[in-house]
């Protein structure tokens, strides 16, 4: 996204159904939610499991959209490390 920055920028001012932020909202919950299953070995996941994945794919994709729109001014790294301390407990057990 940091190399990419305009191309970003401009997908997010996309509105509607078919938005860029409504599609990459979608694919990040069905990744986390995915990964949690896999790793896990769960078939489904609980009602506090999927409102935690819902909660960070959220709040994880605000603080992307913050960070572009800042022009980067935190390493990508530290961003990670930033999003990760912010991974509910409930989820973070099986994600990383």
């Amino acid at each position: 996204m940091k190399q990419n920055r305009t191309y970003f920028l401009t997908a997010f001012k996309s509105t509607g159904q078919n938005s860029f932020e409504a599609f990459w909202y979608a694919d990040s919950l069905a990744n986390v939610t995915s990964g949690i299953k896999s790793r896990s070995q769960k078939a489904t996941l609980t009602v506090e499991e999927m409102q935690a994945s819902a909660f960070f794919v959220a709040g994880y994709m605000r603080l992307m959209q913050d960070w572009l729109k800042q022009d980067t001014p935190v390493m990508p790294k530290q961003l990670a490390e930033i999003i990760y301390g912010f991974m509910p407990a409930v989820i973070k057990q099986f994600l990383w």
